[in-house]
């Protein structure tokens, strides 16, 4: 879909947006031609029926990906922060259900054992999707930009980056 008007730009340094995010991990996890049934609007408030990324975020909630950022909210303009990508990652590859080993809060130093997604960035860590953002941190905080995107679903979905 390209983006900053160039239908083959990447934008490698451009922040990632939420609606972007159920794009891209859906087509790392089904392959580049998955096309998800059509959005019903009914999902999420945020999320009507004719948005550009409707069916993805429906198709990620079915899914049991993401239930959103809020009681039914997607917050699909929203940066995609790095603990949120943990669970997304996780959920995306081990399917409905997946319940990650407890955090020991002992992995990254700016992920306490009590933080809400450090069960999942502690093992996102475990199979080698990650080693963080600095040496012992993993800016849990931080937004994911789409460079990052296309090396956490390449390791992953265990995808080529280049032929």
């Amino acid at each position: 879909a390209g983006c900053g008007g160039e239908p083959l730009g990447y934008c490698p340094e451009a922040t990632l947006t939420r609606a972007e995010a159920a794009v891209l991990l859906l087509m790392a996890k089904h392959g580049s031609g998955y096309v998800p049934p059509p959005a019903t609007g009914l999902v999420f408030g945020d999320v009507p029926a004719d948005h550009w990324a409707g069916d993805f975020i429906e198709q990620l909630a079915a899914e049991g990906i993401s239930s959103g950022c809020a009681p039914a909210m997607y917050c699909p303009t929203s940066p995609i922060t790095r603990a949120e990508m943990a669970v997304f990652l996780l959920m995306a590859e081990h399917g409905l259900g997946y319940v990650p080993p407890a955090s020991t809060g002992l992995v990254f130093g700016d992920v306490p054992i009590d933080h809400w997604a450090g069960d999942f960035i502690e093992q996102l860590a475990a199979e080698g999707i990650t080693s963080g953002c600095a040496p012992s941190l993993y800016c849990p905080d931080g937004i994911v930009t789409r460079a990052e995107m296309a090396v956490f679903l390449s390791v992953t979905f265990n995808l080529k980056l280049y032929d």
